[in-house]
């Protein structure tokens, strides 16, 4: 499931980014707790990114799939520049791999149809800032959705989410998120200890547990506001509060802002 994908043109010769800020959830508020996956194209130029700290000579005409569990950086020689373009996504379950996914378009049909439509609407077609209500924009989000979909299948299951481990308990987690969850409940499920549980969660996913379900449930109540078809406090006790006050609380201090501000805002479709 995409919860959030950003579109990016930006020519660094003249320091400027058109972004298409689409799908369902603010990837650009800093509050937003997972550090998004990345999908890299160069049109021009030879930057090198470090992922974690395993270089990358980017090459124009190549796809890169930089992973959300491995850290980023890049580096420029001094003086030189490069165009690229850049889909930032956050995904559930994360994808968790070892390096970055390396990707010749022309091998793959398909792959380089969905991206040469993508890079039409980042460069030509901008959103003028995050808030415009774009025409373009159910069109370009399925086109997004349709490419990580396509580039998912060249990933190889041992280096996604396969665990048993962390696999089964995601599963639980997305299934009961509306109920009340619990350490115990969830470590008997792997046959961990609590600790070692909670240890071994935040190594595979980055954060514990109950942050984990606690952001599934605020994110998940984000989309059922944004879909306009239920109330706050409907919402609030479908993603399993028990009431619409601490909902709201736990709401604004998760994203920014009362849920009601986010039911008010123009629908992107």
């Amino acid at each position: 499931m995409f919860n959030s994908i950003v579109l990016r043109y930006c020519e660094k010769k003249r320091k400027t980014s058109t972004d298409w800020w689409l799908a369902s959830l603010p990837a650009n508020d800093l509050k937003f707790r997972f550090v998004p996956g990345r999908l890299h194209y160069v049109h021009k130029g030879s930057p090198t990114i470090y992922c974690d700290e395993k270089p990358y000579k980017l090459e124009p005409g190549k796809l890169y799939f930089f992973p959300q569990n491995l850290s980023l950086r890049a580096e420029m020689e001094e003086g030189s520049f490069y165009e690229h373009t850049a889909l930032d996504f956050f995904v559930y379950p994360p994808t968790r791999m070892t390096e970055a996914l390396v990707i010749d378009p022309s091998e793959t049909p398909l792959i380089q149809k969905a991206l040469d439509i993508l890079l039409l609407f980042a460069e030509q077609y901008p959103k003028k800032n995050v808030n415009d209500h774009h025409e373009y924009v159910p069109l370009i989000e399925n086109y997004c959705v349709n490419l990580l979909k396509l580039i998912d299948k060249l990933i190889s299951p041992i280096e996604t989410v396969s665990s048993p481990f962390i696999a089964d308990v995601l599963s639980y987690i997305h299934k009961n998120y509306q109920k009340e969850l619990t350490i115990e409940e969830l470590s008997a499920l792997t046959n961990y200890q609590k600790h070692v549980f909670i240890r071994k969660f935040k190594q595979i996913m980055g954060v514990p547990p109950y942050k984990y379900i606690r952001t599934y449930r605020l994110n998940t109540a984000y989309q059922l506001i944004r879909a306009g078809s239920h109330s706050i406090s409907q919402v609030a006790m479908q993603v399993g509060y028990e009431d619409s006050t601490s909902f709201s609380h736990a709401f604004k201090q998760h994203f920014g802002m009362h849920p009601t501000e986010v039911s008010n805002r123009p629908s992107d479709n």
